[in-house]
């Protein structure tokens, strides 16, 4: 049985290669109602190995301000087609410093989820006058560009079933996991896997996703983890077990944890049996937080009796004390006086 309206993210081509100062137009496509309102509607799409904001939407708004120093001026955005489920960027002049990973996180009111794509901006070459030449280059980029147009959309198809049908699943261990700074987590996840499946074509995205950032924890594509895709802050900390990938685990240490390790994560895992993705929190808490105090020692109520039976009994000997010091006083100095009123009762 099929899953209404499960929410997914596609790309249009997973791989996009140009030249420098040419443009290029990045798609992406998700799963839209007919009753869906932009107002609700958040984009954020990013060159991850930079940490650079390429567009943000919030709410149906675009928020310029967030987007990167590198991007401005050159990036536009066809707002039109957002209806049809269809996010579409041009990128104009491009620079060979564009090249990198890019992400599009989609989130509505009815689900969420993220595409990634890879572009590769080419140094430009000198070209030849020789007309000739020129169209038979142009009639191989068109049938090239043709033909993995159909390659992608079929790919999409087949990854869209498995998704909608169930059958390929990524899980999580914890949905929370709480940990103090210094101290080291191991973080789960499992993928449906088949025995005949190959680690060369395992692609895996696990981020952090903060307000208007994405911090790449780890990154595996097509079997090789990409280290240079992974942000600074979690440099040299993560440690990744890949004997467990064929049993469908993916398992991750990140050792000396700090209170900014804390927020919201994504992983993605794509398969040639699928493509899916799981969410979890960590919350990392500062040291003092959790040292436990002294509790402040009362005496039993039982003790307290005792006690104050104990100071009754001693200031009643105290008063008998000095009542019977005070008699005795008293009682030797009237027979003092007595003697020096009667002198001659004295031998």
């Amino acid at each position: 049985m099929l899953v209404v309206w499960t929410f997914v993210v596609n790309v249009t081509q997973t791989f996009y290669q140009a030249e420098e100062n040419h443009n290029i137009t990045l798609d992406w496509t998700f799963t839209t109602k007919p009753d869906t309102s932009s107002n609700s509607l958040f984009i954020y799409c990013g060159l991850i190995t930079g940490r650079k904001t390429l567009y943000d939407l919030q709410r149906g708004v675009e928020v310029s301000e967030s987007q990167d120093q590198q991007f401005l001026g050159r990036v536009q955005f066809d707002k039109d087609v957002l209806r049809e489920g269809r996010i579409r960027l041009q990128l104009s002049r491009l620079r060979t410093e564009d090249s990198g990973l890019y992400l599009c996180k989609v989130k509505t009111d009815y689900g969420g989820n993220a595409g990634e794509c890879r572009l590769n901006v080419t140094v430009q070459q000198l070209h030849t006058d020789t007309s000739g030449l020129k169209l038979s280059r142009t009639r191989r980029g068109c049938f090239t560009l043709n033909m993995m147009k159909m390659i992608f959309r079929i790919l999409q198809l087949i990854n869209l079933i498995a998704c909608v049908s169930g059958t390929f699943v990524v899980n999580v261990t914890q949905t929370i996991f709480q940990a103090e700074e210094n101290h080291n987590i191991t973080l789960d996840w499992t993928f449906t896997t088949k025995p005949q499946s190959s680690i060369s074509s395992l692609n895996i995205l696990c981020s952090l996703f903060l307000n208007r950032e994405i911090l790449v924890l780890l990154h595996l594509h097509d079997g090789v983890e990409v280290s240079e895709s992974q942000d600074q802050q979690f440099s040299g900390r993560v440690q990744f077990d890949k004997d467990v990938l064929r049993e469908g685990r993916i398992r991750l240490q990140l050792s000396r944890l700090r209170t900014e390790d804390s927020g919201l994560y994504l992983c993605e895992v794509k398969t040639d049996d699928g493509i899916s993705m799981k969410e979890w929190r960590l919350n990392v808490t500062a040291a003092d937080q959790l040292k436990p105090q002294r509790p402040t020692v009362s005496p039993e109520p039982e003790s307290q009796g005792w006690i104050g039976l104990y100071v009754g009994l001693g200031l009643t000997a105290a008063a008998v004390l000095l009542v019977t010091l005070c008699f005795a006083l008293r009682r030797r100095f009237t027979k003092s006086t007595d003697k020096t009123e009667n002198p001659s009762s004295v031998v």
